[in-house]
């Protein structure tokens, strides 16, 4: 299994022969027509959208679904869907209750109120993988832990984050994500959403250096990585029943058939 953090928020997961893009948003700039809207600060790992259906056609990535969390602008945009659609025409679609309409583009504008958000799970024989999505802390992981069985590999926001009074109902930051991820027993993460638009009052890499010292302080120096645009993080899931234990060699050799996780 493999996750890889990809250009703005999206995240990509890939297990068991199907690929999932979570959020993906692929353009300079994001926000309304009508307001200043944040500028991208780091490029795109591929040309254009075209660029990356040959990235997965190459990879063979299987058949993809497209997941949206939620409707703000940085994980929902319209150009962006639209350019997807098109290089991706066999894609499935999957949104929250409230945004068909928007994905259909018979609605330019949601109002987040309007509709549900929501993160993503992609199970695989022996492998779980999991996008969060924007959320503030709450008591519910141990719940989706439960629910979901094990959890190999989570991808979790760590910025937009400042002030924290405003944003702390609805962006984690990353001392709860290090804790999100203990809770559902992840043996890997994927820090995402920091580093791509400056949408919030925090440092733009204030994000890194507060993941740092959470990794620091968790038990065994943590499991969230920040990894870079485009860069495939690989997760390992289950091993087969009746497989013998494996010496630390030989797992290490057997990650690529596990899971990829990319930001």
């Amino acid at each position: 299994m493999a996750t890889t953090r990809r250009p703005s928020l999206l995240v990509a997961l890939s297990a068991g022969g199907a690929t999932v893009l979570v959020d993906p948003v692929f353009g300079r700039v994001v926000g309304p027509a009508w307001a200043p809207a944040p500028v991208r600060l780091q490029g795109l790992p591929f040309e254009d959208v075209a660029g990356l259906a040959a990235v997965l056609a190459a990879a063979a990535a299987g058949p993809v679904t497209v997941a949206i969390t939620h409707g703000h602008h940085d994980h929902a945009d319209e150009q962006s869907v639209a350019a997807l659609a098109d290089a991706l025409p066999d894609a499935r679609w999957v949104v929250p209750l409230g945004l068909a309409a928007w994905l259909h583009r018979a609605a330019p504008s949601v109002p987040p109120a309007a509709s549900l958000w929501g993160g993503y799970v992609l199970s695989a024989p022996r492998v779980t993988l999991y996008a969060v999505g924007d959320s503030g802390d709450c008591p519910v992981w141990a719940e989706v832990a439960a629910a979901l069985g094990p959890i190999h590999g989570v991808a979790v926001p760590i910025g937009a984050t400042h002030p924290r009074p405003l944003m702390r109902a609805q962006h984690m930051d990353a001392a709860e994500a290090v804790a999100l991820a203990a809770t559902v027993g992840a043996k890997v993460g994927v820090a995402v959403h920091w580093g791509t638009f400056v949408l919030t009052t925090e440092g733009v890499l204030q994000p890194l250096e507060a993941l740092a010292a959470a990794n620091a302080r968790a038990p065994g120096g943590g499991v969230v990585l920040a990894a870079s645009v485009g860069e495939p993080v690989e997760v390992v899931g289950e091993p087969p029943e009746g497989a013998a234990a494996k010496t630390e060699e030989e797992e290490a050799g057997a990650i690529g058939e596990g899971a990829a996780v990319a930001p």
